[in-house]
């Protein structure tokens, strides 16, 4: 091979824009996962929100892979999370798996029929 034909120039950049392209689809399902989050039909703000928290939690993965400190990309998804208004759906309460919570739903199926 020539190396006229491929310099490293034009190498570099081409793995630049591969790995801009493989970070943006990571984003762009990340920003759907929190607006799916939501439980409802996301406004106008929540769709910015999401783009911005998304886009700083993929550039924090990013740097904290090339062993670069990602303190500052922590810092920026907290302040984006608080500003943002995004909060996760309420949790459901948990099952009693303890032996006298598994009888009690046993003494509930026989009273009902």
């Amino acid at each position: 091979m020539n190396r006229n034909e491929n310099p490293p120039s034009s190498r570099g950049g081409k793995r630049m824009r591969e790995l801009g392209a493989a970070a943006e689809i990571e984003r762009v399902k990340l920003e759907a996962d929190i607006l799916g989050d939501l439980g409802a039909e996301p406004s106008t703000l929540h769709r910015i929100a999401a783009e911005a928290l998304s886009s700083a939690v993929i550039n924090g993965r990013r740097t904290r892979a090339s062993g670069r400190r990602d303190n500052e990309s922590l810092k920026l998804i907290a302040q984006l999370m608080r500003a943002s208004g995004l909060r996760p759906p309420p949790a459901a309460p948990a099952e009693d798996t303890s032996p006298y919570g598994l009888l009690l739903d046993l003494d509930d199926g026989e009273s009902a029929e």
